[in-house]
């Protein structure tokens, strides 16, 4: 009997289905996107409402008879003012305090031919505030909760409604359960050219924060200097190069792009959030303006090597590598996958990863017996764990210029929508060779655009003037002379006056393999300094020519150096130049990490936890597995001999939560009775959540009766 062709296969098994699996597996399906389609801050509208898919240049070009036009504005604004919305018919004005998050959406009506009346209802996924609706506040909320790079109307164009006129009696009126707006507008009957619009301001979710990366110019998604074809971004289509603010493309073509959270098995390439250099797309797609260089054919190149938006004010530390890395594999820091089972010597997949720091940020001696070491964290391209769709694998090779893999070369793990409009600070790559590579690859950016590799650069929103946040010398770089050293990896809490301050902010960065510096004694452990090390400015007040200091060594990270007297290989060398040891290529610290006694040792510090469930760090300690936790009068027993991860697993404010690293099986739930610390209080979780376990049971039942039939 010969072999079945696959289709038929396949619609015999659909024929043999019972009525009720197939009944649970389609409904759960539909309703898993119906679920979906409800994260969007606007989850419905009457007939009369569009939402458009694309917005133009300014707002008076949405024009129809029939429409009116609804988006989202500005989200997760924190206010730092009152904002006092208008009064129109039974909707009352209100004023909404400082220190209140929320979003904001606009309704926009135009004539196009005819006078005309159109009703319609606007249903949000969280309460309505209040309303905007004249003419001057309007124009004072535009800049505040507006879009960026969108083209409002002047006031002189009379925009608001106008609920008291004889021709156009326009009216709104709010749902008793206050998501839902009823309007009905008229236009043209006495100001042909005048339109009708609404802003209107919601309450704010917690924001979701997602992760922002560049890439290395050598690898196949950059493509420069022949690694492969081009590769185009998932929102724009747009080439991607070196010099690009990149997050995962997932979803792919978005209206306007935010940050996205990394995703398991991620396929697409990523999506371009910042072009490096004009021209970008107006509203949607902003530039940084960049000077590009002329690499391997390519005219517009370029390199941003480190990358933050000043506040990196976690207590964790997050780092990537470079391909050449190799991890400290004697010592007992750390649990695969790690720097040292994805690095060099192992899986050759490290240069698109991101690992986290097991330790505390704190600044740490050189460990001569153990490390901290580090964990796997994201994966480049997401087929162990979350991913940033990067190509891997990426062995190291100092001798055909083109690399296999990709190369992540400035990231940040947590990045908010709101970061996307500035500060940037960011650092571009100097113009000496990298030892290990075959002449270059270092391209020159920072020269091409007036600066040298060591600076640290600001742009107080996308495109502005490119302006020296804080100078080489300002970070003991620089010494023996201009862009001989190349600040490559960066974390930075500003204070938020954008001026470099060694007094009030903390800056922690690395520089790159090749850099002057290397091999120099350090300020502050009186150590060679490595390219794996985490630095830190001289102290305030230094004379000109001391070095940065050893925050972090970078044995005590779980990385090989060439130094004597540490966790890796003891050579008769203090310098790693042209070495295999240990490079940082991407450093964060996190935005809102809390600090505490994760591991039940009684010692608040060198304990990690994030309290966004989707970035929970909280490793427990090797070697404290014996230590007993009493903590809010309950005593947890420990999970002896058992390497697990602590955090916030099931989003109710607490850490009481235990997870296995191998696999992320949860293990078990506890909860913590009563309220918590900050005002929170356990409960269970939000009915959606609960809606979406049935749902997802309910197509796992269709699934086995599909394939028990």
């Amino acid at each position: 009997m010969l072999p079945q062709p696959r289709c038929q296969k396949r619609n015999a098994v659909i024929r043999g289905m019972t009525a009720a699996w197939r009944y649970l597996f389609v409904m759960g399906l539909l309703a898993i996107v119906w679920i979906a389609r409800l994260d969007a801050a606007i989850v419905g509208t009457s007939d009369t409402v569009l939402v458009p898919t694309d917005l133009p240049y300014q707002v008076m070009d949405l024009e129809s008879n029939a429409m009116l036009f609804a988006f989202q504005e500005n989200e997760s604004v924190m206010l730092t003012e009152y904002v006092m919305t208008d009064a129109i018919g039974y909707i009352p004005a209100v004023p909404i305090s400082y220190g209140t998050s929320v979003d904001s959406h606009f309704i926009h009506g135009q004539w196009k031919k005819s006078s005309v009346t159109i009703s319609g209802s606007i249903t949000f996924d969280s309460e309505i505030l209040g309303v905007i609706v004249s003419d001057y506040g309007l124009q004072a909320t535009d800049n505040l909760l507006g879009m960026p790079y969108l083209m409002y109307p002047a006031m002189s164009m009379m925009r608001g409604l106008e609920p008291d006129n004889l021709y156009q009696n326009d009216s709104l009126k709010i749902s008793p359960d206050l998501r839902t707006l009823d309007m009905q507008l008229s236009f043209g009957h006495d100001t042909p050219l005048n339109p009708d619009q609404i802003r209107v301001i919601t309450l704010a979710g917690e924001p979701v924060s997602g992760v922002t990366f560049s890439i290395g110019t050598q690898g196949p998604t950059a493509g420069s200097f022949g690694a492969g074809p081009a590769v185009f971004d998932a929102f724009f289509g747009r080439e991607i190069d070196g010099h690009d603010l990149l997050t995962v493309g997932m979803p792919a073509l978005p209206l306007f792009p935010e940050p996205n959270p990394p995703v398991a098995g991620v396929s697409n390439p990523p999506g371009m959030l910042v072009s490096g250099s004009p021209p970008g797309i107006p509203g949607r797609l902003p530039t940084l303006g960049l000077t590009g260089v002329a690499v391997g054919g390519e005219l517009d190149e370029g390199e941003i090597d480190a990358l933050s938006y000043g506040r990196d004010e976690g207590n964790g530390i997050f780092f990537s590598v470079d391909e050449f890395t190799k991890g400290v594999s004697d010592r007992p820091g750390g649990v695969a996958p790690n720097a040292n089972s994805e690095g060099a010597v192992g899986a050759a997949e490290a240069s698109a990863d991101v690992f986290a720091y097991r330790g505390p940020r704190v600044p740490t001696q050189q460990p001569t017996v153990w490390a901290f070491g580090n964990s796997a964290f994201l994966d480049g391209d997401g087929s162990s764990m979350e991913g940033l769709g990067l190509i891997e694998p990426n062995p190291p090779d100092s001798v055909v210029l083109q690399d296999f893999g990709d190369h992540l070369d400035a990231m940040d793990i947590d990045t908010l929508p709101a970061d996307m409009l500035g500060p940037f600070y960011f650092s571009l790559d100097a113009s000496f060779d990298d030892p290990l590579e075959p002449a270059g690859p270092n391209i020159g950016t920072a020269v091409a655009n007036g600066f040298v590799g060591g600076d640290v650069l600001l742009q107080s929103t996308p495109g502005a003037i490119t302006a020296i946040y804080a100078s080489a010398q300002s970070l003991g770089l620089d010494i023996v002379g201009a862009d001989t050293d190349d600040l490559d990896a960066l974390a930075l809490s500003d204070n938020g006056d954008m001026m470099f301050d060694p007094a009030t902010d903390e800056i922690l960065f690395s520089v790159r393999r090749g850099s002057a510096i290397i091999g120099q004694q350090d300020s502050l452990l009186g150590l060679p300094i490595e390219p794996g090390d985490v630095l830190t400015a001289p102290a305030f007040g230094s004379p000109w020519g001391t070095a940065p200091g050893i925050v972090i060594p970078a044995e005590a990270l779980g990385l090989e150096t060439l130094r004597p007297g540490g966790v890796g290989p003891t050579v008769a060398t203090s310098s790693s130049v042209g070495s295999t040891a240990g490079e940082l290529s991407g450093l964060d610290n996190g935005q809102a990490s809390i600090d505490g006694d994760m591991d039940c040792d009684g010692i608040l510090v060198g304990d990690l936890a994030d309290d966004r469930a989707l970035f929970v760090v909280g490793l427990i300690d090797d070697w404290e597995y014996s230590q007993i936790c009493h903590d809010r009068q309950q005593t947890v027993p420990q999970l002896f001999d058992l390497p697990v991860k602590r955090g916030n697993f099931d989003d109710d404010f607490t850490s009481f939560d235990f997870r296995d690293i191998e696999g992320f099986k949860q293990a078990f739930i506890l909860t913590s009775p009563g309220p918590l610390p900050g005002g929170f209080s356990s409960s269970l979780p939000e009915p959606s959540a609960v809606l979406l376990i049935a749902i997802a049971a309910c197509c796992l039942a269709g699934l086995r009766g599909w394939s028990n039939t």
